[in-house]
């Protein structure tokens, strides 16, 4: 059985992107080395993400699940959300990123948005059936 770690990434700017097109914000790592030992996929149970606006004026964001630097249909985790000067929103999910997944995401204002996550990650299939159970 493989314990999973608690972490906290960012505060991260989530950037401006051309359309379509959205930028890495959060991936598991594989870990690869040792003698004979293959590669081990991790994964992230993500329980919030928090987004803070310190800029001025009020800013939209969008975040997806999918492929690297992907903002395709039907892959938003969040669409559209405004947030007002000042103002931090926080979203509380269970959600489970594997290995060459990615969070992906893009605001239409420059330097107007951070994002920090805040999850456990741990080790694919062992941990998998931890989470399960």
């Amino acid at each position: 059985m493989t314990a999973a770690k608690t972490f906290r990434t960012g505060p991260i700017a989530i950037p401006t992107a051309a359309p379509g097109e959205a930028q890495n914000l959060l991936s598991p790592p594989g870990a690869i080395g040792g003698v004979n030992a293959g590669i081990c996929a991790q994964c992230i149970e993500l329980r919030a993400i928090h987004v803070t606006n310190d800029s001025l004026a009020t800013a939209k964001f969008s975040l997806f699940l999918g492929a690297s630097g992907a903002a395709a249909a039907g892959t938003a985790l969040i669409a559209e959300q405004s947030v007002r000067p000042g103002e931090t929103l926080t979203f509380w999910r269970m959600l489970r990123v594997n290995y060459l997944e990615y969070i992906t995401g893009f605001a239409n204002a420059v330097n107007a948005l951070v994002v920090t996550f805040e999850g456990q990650i741990g080790v694919g299939e062992l941990w998998t059936t931890q989470l399960e159970a």
